[in-house]
């Protein structure tokens, strides 16, 4: 390839780019270079644009031709005898971060970094949690190579709704109850126990994450007084919104028997009958029963508890009644130990 050639390939691959890429201009940049046995010619595209206001500028390299025998090397860079406007990633990203600012002068979200780039983008405590403007999001993803299509990978738009009275939240039980501590409100999505008990709540005002999660609370209550409320370090994300449609009644839905664990073979379920949930061991009512808040899932992790102190592997097929077991265990000072089969003992 010649000179000549060069020059009328690059012509038509810089009128190609601008017209693909509207607001782009393209230079063709030839350089010759000679030193001993080496006599090359260069061969660049300089890439400039109005980015946001300020001039932009990419060099995209066509590698080089020797001109003494006119051999064609593309090695580590665009092959102009191939290429097309469309994969001149220096052309591209000028000219759609271009009409992404432009974009940006009407979005009044705020961004913040996703977890697996939040070292790339080095964003302070209080970015990461209140987020960034648009244009400022854009100056991070320009100054870091990140192409506009990639953008929605590395970013997340905080959410700015907050927790409200009316809000409510995926796996919470029973009617909603409001407390105030302090001044503050929260909302109490469980409860459990009986002389002592313990809660999760929300707090009215949170901001919800990306994601829609807010930090749980933990509550407890001693005759009948709040003795302790702290963060509890986990996340509750909140129900989808419903939006009412008038439509035919649904037949009455069959409420069938729930599994709460196991022990010695034996199945232990809440068996629900007219507001009452029946602990049943191998279908055979135990005695147990509960009319309240968690449908009798405490009077079930207690009587499995009993069989666990007695000494039997107890598995557990209810993450709330676990951690009844656990409770309880914790207060009596009953190491559990778990089993390889998943089933949990007391330790000898």
């Amino acid at each position: 390839m010649k000179k000549a050639d060069v020059e009328k390939k690059m012509t038509a691959i810089k009128e190609a780019v601008e017209k693909r890429y509207p607001g782009v201009m393209a230079d063709v940049k030839l350089n010759e270079w000679q030193k001993s046995g080496y006599h090359r010619l260069y061969i660049d595209l300089d890439c400039k644009a109005d980015v946001n206001g300020t001039a932009r500028e990419f060099v995209a390299r066509f590698g080089f031709i020797n001109l003494e025998t006119n051999r064609y090397s593309a090695k580590n860079a665009y092959n102009m005898k191939a290429v097309s406007a469309e994969e001149i990633t220096e052309a591209k990203m000028l000219s759609e971060y271009a009409s992404a600012y432009k974009e940006a002068e009407k979005d009044d979200r705020r961004y913040t970094a996703n977890s697996g780039y939040r070292e790339v983008f080095q964003l302070s405590e209080e970015e990461l949690e209140n987020g960034i403007s648009a244009k400022e999001m854009l100056d991070k993803s320009f100054e870091n190579g990140v192409s506009v299509e990639n953008i929605d990978t590395c970013w997340l738009v905080i959410d700015s709704e907050v927790v409200t009275e009316d809000s409510t939240f995926i796996g919470s039980t029973g009617e909603k109850e409001i407390i105030e501590v302090n001044g503050d409100k929260y909302i109490v999505l469980r409860k459990y126990g009986k002389s002592l008990i313990t809660g999760v709540a929300v707090k009215v005002g949170d901001h919800f994450d990306p994601f829609g999660a807010v930090d749980k609370y933990r509550i407890v209550w001693e005759n009948g007084k709040i003795t302790l409320l702290e963060p509890w370090g986990e996340k509750i994300w909140r129900a989808p919104n419903q939006k009412k449609i008038d439509q035919p009644e649904a037949p009455a839905k069959v409420i069938e028997d729930e599994k709460i664990g196991s022990y010695d073979g034996r199945i232990v379920t809440i068996s629900p009958s007219d507001g009452k949930y029946s602990v049943e061991d191998n279908g055979k009512y135990t005695g147990d029963y509960g009319r309240d808040f968690d449908d009798g899932v405490y009077e079930a992790a207690m009587y499995l508890y009993d069989w666990l102190v007695a000494g039997k592997a107890v598995k557990v097929a209810n993450d709330e009644a676990l951690n009844y077991i656990i409770d309880a265990a914790d207060g009596m000072d009953i190491k559990i130990v778990t089993n390889d089969d998943g089933s949990i003992k007391k330790e000898d």
